[in-house]
């Protein structure tokens, strides 16, 4: 955009094709809200690979269970799952997060953990 390269997803809504930019692109790209952009679009054939914490990866590696359980998640709610504990900023929020996420993975009937969801 503007010459500033981003990797970001088209999506299809109502029939169109839409191209989300979020507010850290548009300032890069240096634009204001409302102003022309030329762009340029390429496909990407690669799919996001979104990295795992190494925390997180522990945490599943010594509980098999676990570590089943998340195999057998949809892959979209694997990578909303790392996502999440990667975007957490402190080191207790994360561990207390990770902990959270594994005790779901094995069942704890009294843990409902809704990553990236809003709760109801």
């Amino acid at each position: 955009m503007n010459g500033k390269p981003f990797r970001q997803t088209l999506v299809r809504y109502r029939g169109a094709w839409r191209l989300y930019l979020n507010t850290p692109m548009r300032l890069a790209a240096g634009l204001e809200v409302g102003d022309r952009a030329t762009l340029v679009v390429s496909f990407d054939p690669k799919p996001p690979v979104v990295a795992m914490h190494p925390k997180l990866a522990r945490a599943l590696a010594e509980n098999p269970v676990a570590a089943k359980a998340f195999e057998q998640q949809a892959p979209s709610r694997r990578k909303e799952i790392k996502r999440y504990v990667a975007s957490l900023k402190s080191k207790e929020t994360r561990d207390r997060t990770i902990g959270k996420v594994i005790r779901h993975l094995v069942g704890d009937p009294g843990l409902a953990v809704l990553i990236g969801r809003p709760r109801r």
